[in-house]
């Protein structure tokens, strides 16, 4: 390593590099689990079809299962005080089947249409 870029004494870095072994099987067994945690895909698997991806328009929250039959605002659920302002709730049932009907029968003829209109431009 080149002695002019060095920002920190070879004595420094290698007491910090020992202090670290040290910590690492204390603190990072925590870091990487909260890391973990975050990563896609990771944590339990979303019970209900539509966990996760609908959002509130007001505030842009999730919409949670609320009542079991029912998708609410997360914000205005759970927010106190603070809540989302919007009372809308959404039968489960209904819009499952919306989403599951649109995927079916509109979705193929839309892509259809977007991959002529892509295949016939020069």
């Amino acid at each position: 390593m080149n002695e002019r870029l060095r920002i920190v004494s070879d004595e420094l870095w290698q007491r910090v590099k020992a202090r670290q072994e040290q910590q690492a099987d204390r603190l990072g067994t925590r870091v990487i689990g909260g890391l973990r945690k975050n990563r896609s895909g990771a944590g339990r698997p979303s019970k209900y079809m539509l966990s996760g991806l609908l959002r509130c328009s007001e505030c842009h929250g999730g919409f949670v299962l609320a009542s079991g039959v029912r998708y609410h605002c997360a914000s205005h659920v759970n927010g106190g005080d603070a809540a989302c302002k919007v009372i809308l709730s959404v039968p489960r049932y209904r819009v499952e089947k919306l989403i599951l009907d649109f995927t079916e029968h509109e979705l193929p003829r839309i892509l259809t249409e977007a991959e002529a209109r892509y295949t016939q431009q020069p």
